[in-house]
């Protein structure tokens, strides 16, 4: 009996919402969020109050409604991976719990409207942290082979929902396209954002919850390893990400001969490389007494020790670079991560028994620490770009002995330092912290009356 498509589709999301309810649901309210705010950015984005407050509410709603999806996830795949009595009650209750946290501290913990770039921060850390919990969090009572084989399903499924995404946004592009050639209409740019909207956050998370299976077996079996990962891994990830780390090696001994620190670039390359051995990790660590590729036995035999001198030196490198440039949020969570990997490497030297579900229970405690408030991207680096500026105001002379602008005085500085100085307000500026300058001034002044152009008159920075 053949279905028509209308049924075939009709069937499909009926068996996804009764699977995954919540977490549809969620999807359905980020897409619908998301529209919203493609139609109305502009039009909300006026000086109106009501209408900014209404723009950053819907902005609000889209971020709770894309944390619900991987928070129900995690709790879905919970309640049916542990036998506890009242497990639901209990998954629900401590989501719940943490979207009203999350909710108070966007409407009750930080000032309404004017905290965008803290908010924002928070939030991808936020889910990032729920993204990485679905791997262990519903697994951690089983085995570890059970954890392995988990999440290599979910990662191949990911990966299907990402080709198949792909292929229709090149597709619908392309018809876009030859219909604006052929037809002489042109498309407005909304139309391609509405067709992303439609394919990458509506049918792709609908699709990949249609493809997770009912992980009901125990997994203690021997497991070969997956052929996509045999090929994909040894013949292309293991070669490219070794061969990297010699030439990083290589690089970095010709620069500290010429009494030269690498170029900062070089720690975004040693970013990606190590994303890719940890994946490389994650993958043959647990079959390293069973694999009988010799490369594959040497990798993860000195491929621990080979990273760890790289990190550290990069590390120290970057705090010298932060000391005298300050911290930005960019550079803070490069060495987070620098620390991180420094931590994993040296768990899998020491360690008898290597436990790979440390890899992503560790990271989730450091994205954990990166939400506790003294140790926020955006605290961090905004008190660090502060005091930066006021040791180099200090330093040139701009600020008395009470710290305290020296009005009607005219500093004798360079463009470099002008520049420099510039720089520092702009990022305070960018991160609606110039307030903090308001001890600088010498009479009382309203934090609201401290601007960009303000400042850079009392300070005599014009060239």
């Amino acid at each position: 009996m053949t279905i028509s498509i209308p049924e075939y589709i009709k069937q499909w999301l009926q068996n996804i919402f009764t699977r995954f309810p919540l977490e549809a649901t969620a999807i359905v309210c980020w897409c619908m969020t998301l529209i919203s705010k493609l139609f109305l950015h502009d039009e909300l984005q006026s000086i109106d109050s009501v209408k900014v407050n209404s723009y950053l509410i819907i902005d609000f709603m889209n971020k709770l409604s894309a944390l619900c999806i991987p928070l129900f996830l995690m709790c879905t795949l919970s309640i049916k991976n542990y036998a506890y009595k009242k497990i639901n009650i209990y998954m629900y209750a401590i989501a719940g719990l943490f979207l009203v946290l999350y909710t108070m501290d966007t409407f009750v913990y930080k000032e309404w409207g004017s905290e965008q770039i803290q908010r924002n921060q928070d939030f991808f850390i936020t889910i990032t942290m729920i993204i990485i919990s679905i791997t262990c969090v519903p697994f951690l009572k089983g085995s570890v082979r059970q954890f392995w084989v988990v999440n290599n399903i979910l990662f191949i499924k990911l990966l299907k929902t990402v080709t198949y995404c792909f292929a229709l946004l090149v597709s619908l592009n392309i018809i876009f396209l030859i219909f604006d050639y052929t037809t002489k209409l042109k498309i407005q740019f909304w139309v391609y954002q509405l067709g992303f909207i439609m394919i990458g956050c509506g049918f792709g998370p609908l699709y990949f919850l249609s493809e997770i299976p009912v992980f009901n077996k125990k997994y203690d079996n021997d497991v070969d390893l997956p052929k996509f990962y045999s090929i994909f891994s040894t013949a292309y990830l293991l070669p490219v990400s070794v061969g990297t780390l010699i030439g990083m090696y290589i690089a970095t001994i010709s620069f500290l001969i010429k009494q030269m620190w690498p170029p900062m670039e070089m720690q975004i390359l040693f970013i990606v490389t190590s994303n890719i051995i940890l994946f490389l990790i994650f993958q043959f660590e647990l079959l390293s007494s069973t694999v009988k590729n010799k490369y594959v036995v040497i990798f993860l035999r000195y491929i621990y020790i080979s990273i760890v001198p790289l990190a550290i030196l990069f590390l120290i490198q970057l705090i010298r670079y932060v000391s005298q440039e300050g911290i930005t949020e960019f550079w803070y969570l490069i060495g987070s991560y620098m620390i991180w990997i420094v931590g994993i490497c040296t768990y899998f030297i020491i360690s008898n028994k290597k436990d790979i579900r440390v890899i992503p229970i560790s990271l989730c405690v450091v994205l954990i620490m990166l939400l506790i408030e003294p140790l926020k991207p955006y605290t961090i680096s905004v008190n660090s770009q502060y005091n930066h500026l006021i040791q180099m105001l200090k330093h040139n002379h701009t600020l008395d002995e009470k710290n305290k602008i020296a009005l009607g005085k005219t500093p004798s500085l360079s463009s470099n330092d002008i520049e420099a100085i510039k720089n520092k307000l702009y990022f305070l500026e960018n991160h609606n912290a110039l307030n903090m300058l308001k001890e600088q001034y010498p009479y009382p002044i309203d934090k609201q009356a401290i601007t960009i152009q303000r400042l850079i008159d009392d300070l005599g920075l014009k060239l």
